[in-house]
C-alpha cells in the first residue's frame, strides 16, 4: 500500500501534464486566428488581448496590446471596427513562414514556429462599416464638393488612416465601445487606456527608452502617412460636418446613404510560437482585400488601402502554403 499512494499522485501528474501538452501541441494556428476573431466579434476584448504577443521582438504599443483592439488610442494597425459586429468568417489559408535557420535549437520542441493564416470575413448588411473621408474622421468640416469627390472615388489615398476611418456610423461617441458589445471586463481595460493611454506598468530606464522610441517611430510613420500636414491627423474623433455651399450641414442621414461600406476583407494574423510546447499568439495582423459597397449598389476592391511599402506583402516570397496545420 505505501506505493499505490505515490503511484496515484505520479499517475494524476503525468495524465495532467499530458493533457496540457496535447492541449498546446494539438492546437493548430488556424484554431488560435479564428478564436482571436471570435473573442473580437464578441466583444471578449480581455481574451483577445491575452492572445497577442509570443516575439520578443515586438513590443505592444503604448497602452497595452489593447491598444489595437480601440479607437481611441490611434494605433494602426487595428481592429476596433470589427469589435462587437457580426460577420461571418470563411475558410481560412495557412502559409507557414520559412526563416533561414541562424542557430538549430538543442532539442526539437523548442524550434519556433511561424505562419500566416489569412482569414476571410463578410459582414452582415446591417452592420457592414461606414468609410469615413479622411478629414471627417478626424473631426474636421469639409464642402459637399469634397465629399462628393470622395463618394465618387474612396480608393483615392484610402491607406490614410483607413483602419481608423472604419466607424460604426457618424453619431457622436461612435468610436466609443458601444453599451453592451464589450465584456465588463473589458470595459474595465478600455476605461484604464482611456485614462492614460502612454502607461507603463514600471517606468524605470529601459521601459522609458522604449516609450521614447515608441514615441519617435509613431511620429515618422505619421509624416511619413500625411506628410506636412501630419499634426492634424493625430487622434481619430467624433466624424466632422459636410458643409453645403449654401452654409448648412448635411444631414447624418443622408450622409450615411452616401457613404461607402465596408462588405468584405481579408484578415491576414501573423501567428507565431517559440516551440511546439508553447501556445501559438497573434504578433501582428493587416486588414486586406477589402470590397466596399457603394451608394450606387455597385462594389469596388480597394487598390489602395495599405501603405507604401506594406511590410506584410514583402514576407509573401517566403511563405509555404500548407493547409495540414
Amino acid at each position: 500500500m505505501r506505493f499505490l499512494y505515490p503511484a496515484i499522485i505520479l499517475f494524476v501528474f503525468a495524465l495532467s501534464m499530458g493533457l496540457l501538452v496535447m492541449n498546446t501541441v494539438f492546437v493548430s494556428p488556424k484554431e488560435e486566428a479564428l478564436a482571436f476573431l471570435d473573442n473580437v466579434k464578441h466583444g471578449d476584448l480581455s481574451r483577445a488581448v491575452k492572445r497577442f504577443g509570443g516575439n520578443v521582438c515586438r513590443c505592444p504599443a503604448k497602452g497595452g496590446w489593447g491598444s489595437y483592439l480601440i479607437y481611441v488610442s490611434a494605433q494602426e494597425p487595428n481592429l476596433a471596427f470589427t469589435v462587437g459586429k457580426n460577420f461571418s468568417v470563411g475558410e481560412p489559408k495557412i502559409h507557414k513562414v520559412n526563416h533561414p535557420s541562424k542557430s538549430k535549437s538543442v532539442v526539437f520542441w523548442e524550434t519556433p514556429e511561424d505562419t500566416v493564416v489569412d482569414v476571410p470575413i463578410k459582414f452582415e448588411k446591417s452592420d457592414r462599416p461606414y468609410f469615413l473621408p479622411l478629414k471627417m474622421a478626424y473631426g474636421y468640416k469639409m464642402t459637399e464638393e469634397d465629399f462628393n469627390a470622395f463618394v465618387k472615388d474612396p480608393d483615392h489615398e484610402a491607406y490614410k488612416g483607413f483602419y481608423l476611418r472604419l466607424r460604426p456610423s457618424i453619431e457622436k461617441d461612435a468610436i466609443m465601445p458601444a453599451k453592451g458589445a464589450i465584456t465588463e471586463e473589458a470595459e474595465l481595460e478600455f476605461q484604464a487606456i482611456l485614462k492614460d493611454k502612454s502607461r507603463l506598468l514600471k517606468k524605470d530606464k529601459d521601459q522609458l527608452e522604449i516609450e521614447r522610441r515608441q514615441n519617435e517611430q509613431a511620429a515618422q510613420e505619421l509624416r511619413e502617412m500625411f506628410g506636412d500636414e501630419a499634426a492634424d491627423y493625430v487622434e481619430p474623433k467624433d466624424a466632422g460636418p459636410v458643409v453645403k455651399a449654401d452654409g448648412t450641414e448635411m444631414a447624418k442621414a443622408e450622409i450615411e446613404k452616401l457613404l461607402p461600406r465596408l462588405d468584405s476583407c481579408l484578415v491576414r494574423l501573423h501567428v507565431v510560437r517559440k516551440g511546439q510546447l508553447r501556445d501559438w499568439t497573434i504578433f501582428h495582423f493587416a486588414v486586406i482585400a477589402n470590397v466596399l459597397d457603394l451608394a450606387d449598389g455597385t462594389q469596388m476592391k480597394l487598390k489602395h488601402s495599405q501603405a507604401p511599402g506594406y511590410s506584410m506583402d514583402e514576407v509573401r516570397p517566403q511563405l509555404k502554403e500548407n493547409q495540414d496545420e
